[in-house]
């Protein structure tokens, strides 16, 4: 029987937010810490993870906030820099985890 218990790892440790500052900071003609600070003063992080919000809107609006030059597919490239390049499981834990 295979073992059940639940995997839990910390989000925080997952991403680095401010490589997805930076990415964005270079387009934008900010320094990344404005970046930060402009989309922290808002609630559209908040609006969209509760789904009060979709994500285009948010990239609009964010790109406006911060005057990013490109489209969505460009706001999504340089956002996804958060995810760090190592993998954050070793392929071995995955493949005894399959059942």
């Amino acid at each position: 029987m295979a073992d059940k218990r639940p995997l839990r790892f910390d989000c925080a440790k997952a991403f680095d937010f401010e490589r997805g500052y930076r990415a964005i900071a270079a387009d934008c003609s900010l320094p990344p810490a404005e970046v930060r600070a402009r989309i922290a003063s808002t609630d559209l992080v908040v609006r969209l993870e509760t789904g009060l919000i979709e994500p285009g809107d948010f990239v609009a609006q964010v790109s406006d906030l911060v005057n990013f030059p490109g489209n969505c597919a460009d706001f999504c490239a340089h956002s996804t820099a958060i995810s760090l390049p190592e993998t954050l499981f070793p392929e071995s834990l995955l493949t005894s985890m399959k059942g």
